[in-house]
């Protein structure tokens, strides 16, 4: 996971200034969306890693870069929603993973601790939906923000993290894509209700039309 955060972490650094703002809206809109337009972030997800590797490795193959992207980002795009399953699939077994990884990392087995999780994602799957889609968007936040910096072979944790006194950037990282779920959750529940209640309203008020015109 730290590894992962490294790479994340330079790459934005070296980006322009205006990257960040970007990072900051595609997280607050996945922390917030993330169940509820779950197919669209998938689908832009996948579609974009695929044109990002077209563009990178399309030379290789003999084909002009910009030819190779923009086919690689159209032909997994138009598979993207199929494979949701298999992703969320791999996500859950990650996520088990790295958890084993922190919890009880001496008996901990990358394959038995990736299958477990990946089943019980089929089982979980909107809980697992709100994990992925939270833990992306605390990433994002957390790039945007510069939460998260690399200085030599370590990942300095700044901010709120810091002064709560969780360091490592895996313990952080989940425990905000458990919290991201939670409130996640919170804001789909509020909308729920905001919707029956707006249904229901309209339903008075049809019936109220419907009982002045039968009075009529």
């Amino acid at each position: 996971m730290e590894d992962m955060v490294r790479q994340l972490v330079q790459v934005n650094a070296e980006a322009p200034g205006y990257v960040r703002y970007l990072l900051i809206a595609s997280g607050v809109a996945l922390i917030g969306t993330g169940w509820r337009a779950y197919r669209f972030w998938f689908a832009a997800a996948v579609t974009t890693v695929a044109g990002m590797w077209g563009l990178v490795y399309g030379a290789q193959y003999g084909a002009p870069p910009l030819v190779a992207g923009v086919l690689a980002a159209v032909g997994i795009g138009c598979i993207a929603l199929a494979a949701t399953r298999l992703v969320i699939f791999a996500a859950g077994g990650w996520i088990s993973w790295q958890l084993g990884c922190l919890v009880i990392q001496e008996w901990a087995n990358p394959l038995v601790c990736f299958l477990i999780g990946g089943i019980l994602s089929t089982l979980l799957f909107r809980l697992v939906v709100r994990l992925v889609t939270g833990g992306v968007g605390v990433l994002l936040l957390g790039l945007g923000l510069h939460w998260v910096r690399a200085e030599g072979d370590m990942i300095i944790v700044t901010g709120w993290w810091q002064k709560s006194g969780i360091e490592s950037a895996s313990w952080v990282w989940l425990t905000g894509m458990f919290a991201a779920a939670f409130v996640q959750a919170l804001i789909d529940k509020m909308l729920n209700w905001w919707q029956a209640r707006r249904q229901e309203a309209k339903k008075k008020a049809n019936e109220k039309k419907e009982a002045v015109a039968q009075a009529a």
